[in-house]
């Protein structure tokens, strides 16, 4: 089942929390849902858009940023000052770990937003009723990037 098709099912002044892996994308009233959960997609989107082109702007940078750091280390053995040789080489490897990080991130942001789905176009993993702490209401667990095992309900009761 769908979001959509869960949110026809629910009076309008219950409480809905629909979550993700990465917290909840929504608390509130189910008659503020589809303006909120709209919100929602489009800060994602823009911020899923944006970790994939800083990683992307970090990957085009790469050659350039080593370049100058090669040069600092040649400028630091011609001087051969072993405190600036060290920090260098460090600064060169530390290059490295960030270029090899971004082009996983580009990767994975860019498979995130070539599948990205409307949360009111996603299937619903798992409903359960929240009973602990008021207002209580239905939480909702949807597919997506976002989501991680800890929301379902088997987990709760763990």
């Amino acid at each position: 089942m769908k979001l959509k098709e869960l949110l026809k099912t629910i009076p309008d002044d219950d409480w809905l929390y629909i979550g993700a892996a990465s917290g909840f994308v929504f608390i509130g009233q189910k008659h503020e849902a589809k303006k909120k959960l709209r919100e929602a997609e489009k800060y994602y989107f823009n911020a899923y858009t944006k970790y994939k082109q800083d990683a992307d702007a970090r990957i085009k940078n790469h050659p350039q940023i080593m370049e100058k750091k090669q040069a600092l280390l040649a400028a630091a053995k011609e001087n051969g000052d072993a405190k600036e040789i060290a920090k260098c080489e460090h600064g060169i490897s530390n290059a490295e770990c960030k270029y090899k990080t971004a082009i996983e991130s580009s990767a994975k942001f860019g498979e995130i937003l070539e599948n990205y789905k409307k949360f009111a176009d996603r299937e619903i993993l798992d409903t359960y009723k929240r009973k602990i702490v008021e207002p209580f209401g239905t939480i909702v667990v949807v597919e997506g990037p976002e989501v991680g095992q800890y929301w379902l309900y088997s987990e709760v009761e763990k």
